[in-house]
């Protein structure tokens, strides 16, 4: 209940142009602290804070971005956001565990298609479900990745977890990578 009068109570203050209430609200529910620098550009302010924010809760975690979210692209900004927040975040909440203390994600176009990867280490075994869509680690199954799966869905887009085991780590850990495809993520330029 708390959340939806929080959200209803910023969307009165943004439609009453009262700008400076609405960031002093904000940061009030989220703590400004978090946002005092940008770390990555990664050419949308949304998913720049989402890092910002990830990166104040996981301090042990160098995450890293490469790619450029384009001002054309098709998914809702919500959607953006989920889809991404939800994977880099479990993606830091694993390497702060590990050993590699590495988030690595990786944006690229192919045409109007988007493929955005996620990397990091685990330092246990991560079992992937039979639609390769779900996660058990830790003994915990991964709510996360199938919120990521249903935002997905209206764009046609896919999810594909694999898990590369490290030989080397006698606790069965290894390499854990995400990644989104969406056909069709860029729209069309509009014409005169």
């Amino acid at each position: 209940h708390d959340a939806r009068q929080h959200l209803v109570s910023l969307q009165g203050l943004a439609h009453a142009g009262q700008y400076q209430d609405l960031i002093a609200y904000i940061d009030d529910l989220v703590g400004n602290s978090q946002m005092t620098r940008q770390l990555i550009d990664t050419g949308n302010s949304g998913i720049n804070a989402v890092i910002g924010d990830l990166a104040a809760r996981y301090p042990q975690v160098e995450i890293s971005w490469t790619g450029v979210i384009p001002g054309n692209l098709a998914l809702r900004q919500l959607d953006l956001c989920i889809i991404a927040g939800n994977l880099l975040k479990n993606a830091c909440q694993a390497a702060s565990l590990a050993t590699d203390h590495q988030v690595k994600a990786v944006l690229k176009f192919s045409g109007k298609t988007m493929l955005l990867t996620v990397l990091n280490q685990t330092e246990k075994k991560v079992k992937i479900g039979s639609e390769r869509d779900n996660v058990v680690a830790n003994g915990r199954v991964g709510i996360g990745l199938s919120k990521v799966k249903s935002f997905l869905e209206p764009y046609h887009g896919r999810l594909r977890l694999t898990f590369s085991p490290k030989t080397a780590l006698a606790s069965g850990g290894g390499e854990f990578r995400a990644e989104v495809l969406v056909p069709n993520a860029l729209e069309a330029p509009r014409e005169f």
